[in-house]
């Protein structure tokens, strides 16, 4: 330091494994990345302990590996995040965009007022905890798998409510049209209205709760024939 006092390594055990040539430059960086993160109020045995789970697992595996072990690390040692700013919450107008990347992957981006942030994490909360260890095997979801996955059953329980808006007297849906064929023989795709294709076999999950409609179409895709539900 300035003062001349010594100043510890961030990675002692990451240089040890890249002196001897077990990792390679990669893999030394997603190490550090998740080493930088770790707040200084966590103790050095514990921050040596997880550096050494990182190091272990750079020795025969790569830097995405890494990385999701990282995450799930700053998970265990700083599961509150970083602390926030003493500023007094704004008033915001709630947003909600859906969005389409590139990759053909969909999501969200919002901006919540504080009232529906705090209804929705009470919700989701107990729906995220880990699953409790079978047979020694722990929950290796990360905390924003563990949401994600939480956020998803929540939308298909809500969904599914008596309590929401409906259309014509029924409640909402969505719309997949497939053969008749594929969907008996789990062969071929469906397309999800608003979404795009989707496998057969997701097609037959979601049609375990749906109501089928049968339908004729011409070769253009005309509707010459539509049955009842």
């Amino acid at each position: 330091t300035i003062g001349g006092d010594p100043s510890p390594p961030l990675a002692p055990l990451t240089a040890d494994a890249a002196a001897e040539g077990a990792i390679g430059g990669s893999q030394i960086d997603a190490i550090i990345r998740t080493l930088a993160r770790i707040p200084s109020t966590v103790p050095e045995e514990k921050v040596r302990d997880g550096e050494k789970i990182l190091v272990d697992l750079a020795r025969h595996t790569g830097p995405r590996a890494i990385a999701k072990a990282g995450r799930r690390l700053l998970d265990s040692l700083d599961p509150d995040g970083k602390e926030p700013r003493n500023e007094d919450p704004k008033d915001v107008r709630p947003e909600l965009r859906f969005v389409k990347h590139r990759d053909g992957t969909l999501g969200l981006k919002a901006t919540l007022d504080l009232e529906t942030y705090a209804r929705l994490k009470s919700d989701l909360d107990p729906m995220a905890k880990p699953y409790k260890a079978i047979n020694g095997v722990r929950d290796s979801r990360t905390q924003d798998e563990r949401y994600g996955d939480a956020f998803t059953d929540y939308v298909r329980l809500k969904t599914t409510s008596r309590n929401l808006p409906g259309q014509a007297g029924e409640a909402t849906h969505i719309l997949i049209t497939m053969s008749y064929e594929d969907l008996i023989n789990d062969l071929g795709e469906a397309h999800l209205d608003l979404v795009g294709p989707i496998s057969a076999t997701d097609a037959r999950i979601l049609a375990c709760d749906a109501r089928v409609r049968p339908g004729v179409l011409g070769t253009a895709g005309e509707p010459l024939d539509i049955g009842r539900s």
